[in-house]
């Protein structure tokens, strides 16, 4: 679960990166 959770605000931090 937490990793789960990682991953999902690594995604967040990529997108809000490319914005």
């Amino acid at each position: 679960m937490m990793k789960m959770t990682e991953s999902f605000h690594d995604e967040l931090c990529r997108l809000a990166a490319a914005i």
